[in-house]
């Protein structure tokens, strides 16, 4: 291969010392990076956490990675620390969604103001095994507990100030455990529940269709039918779910078009899809069922409930307003943040759409506001 010579370029001297200023200078941060990601890390260490038990017969294996504070950078013995519970579906430890890893965050940004944090796969998830073609809510909450009750036995941790952070489902399952383990020392409910699960589902799916540009008044066809199964669901047997809800799908939606009842979901093929996901998984019958008034005046705990006012999953102000009517028991605080989705991102929409277009994991300010209710009670 032949190589073309290139005279060389003559720099002015007064240039070339300025370049040589510069060139010490780019010398100098590169050779500190490294430096720089070391003290980064060394603001934490991180372990994995293995826990094992028993479930009504059932082994359930649940992996995750507690993540401590360095001594060397919070000056502690034992640290607070939390257990992150994920929302509905199985993910992974870092609750990775759309590209986003909100409790590694989390999980990050605590090591650093000096709390400590466990976050672990969901059973059938990574390191995490168990029964899921049976498991409910309260199954889930009980894998919460487990690992809550492993963190408080670690020599790193102050078990008297843990506490456990739930988003979503996982907002609902803290309470829930608080509820009934008094060993919990506080409770942050990241867009949790206050209303019954039938009540969360009817108000995610008007605001999602809303967001489409849906009209109020084929929405409010799909919101009827969907009472209907509910209640229906309430008072027969698995195997009528069927002919009961297509029935369901007819008497409301009978008088639309064809296009129309496509357009929100009422023809009798999804009628047919809502009998055959009741029927066949019992996480949806609990749900649905799933009441805060059963568990949320029980916990005597500090509770921090934190939604954002663009949450088309866990509507803010009923829920919200709802807690607060529950939780009397409790030192309550509450925050609504202004542009924030399920997610806790700042955004301009809402929807869910829109998560995977958005470049945080969290929003700083929910991270700084969470960190200074835990460090402060």
């Amino acid at each position: 291969m032949e190589i073309m010579w290139k005279p060389p370029i003559l720099i002015p001297q007064s240039l070339s010392t300025n370049m040589d200023r510069v060139f010490k200078v780019l010398l100098l941060s590169f050779l500190l990076m490294p430096l720089w990601t070391v003290a980064q890390n060394a603001a934490y260490d991180e372990e994995e956490i293995v826990v094992n038990y028993s479930q009504e017969g059932h082994d359930v294996t649940l992996t995750g990675t507690l993540t401590i504070p360095n001594n060397t950078v919070a000056k502690q013995k034992r640290f607070p620390a939390v257990v992150l519970v994920s929302g509905s579906g199985q993910q992974d430890r870092d609750e990775t969604l759309m590209g986003h890893k909100p409790f590694r965050a989390i999980a990050e940004y605590f090591a650093q103001q000096g709390i400590a944090t466990l976050r672990y796969d969901d059973r059938g998830v990574g390191g995490s095994k168990g029964d899921l073609e049976t498991a409910t809510t309260y199954d889930f909450a009980d894998d919460a507990e487990a690992m809550f009750m492993e963190l408080r036995k670690h020599p790193k941790i102050d078990p008297k100030r843990v506490g456990i952070v739930g988003h979503s489902e996982g907002g609902a399952i803290a309470p829930m455990i608080a509820a009934r383990n008094k060993k919990v020392s506080f409770v942050v409910m990241l867009a949790g529940q206050g209303c019954t699960g039938a009540e969360v589902l009817l108000q995610q799916n008007r605001a999602i269709f809303q967001l489409k540009g849906i009209a109020d008044s084929l929405i409010d066809v799909r919101i009827r039918c969907m009472e209907a199964y509910f209640d229906a669901m309430k008072r027969i047997a698995p195997e009528q779910y069927d002919s009961v809800f297509k029935s369901i799908a007819n008497t409301y939606a009978g008088h639309l078009t064809k296009k129309q009842r496509r357009t929100v979901g009422v023809l009798g093929g999804d009628a047919y899809l809502f009998a055959q996901q009741f029927r066949t998984t019992p996480w949806w019958r609990a749900f649905i069922l799933m009441d805060p008034a059963d568990y949320l005046p029980k916990v005597k705990c500090p509770i921090l409930a934190l939604n954002g006012d663009k949450d088309c999953q866990v509507i803010a102000e009923p829920n919200l307003d709802a807690i607060k009517r529950l939780a009397k028991k409790s030192k309550l605080t509450t925050h609504l943040f202004p542009d924030k989705n399920h997610l806790f991102q700042t955004c301009t929409t809402g929807a869910v759409e829109e998560y995977s277009t958005l470049s945080e994991d969290i929003a700083p300010d929910v991270l700084e506001l969470m960190t200074k209710w835990i460090l402060g009670i």
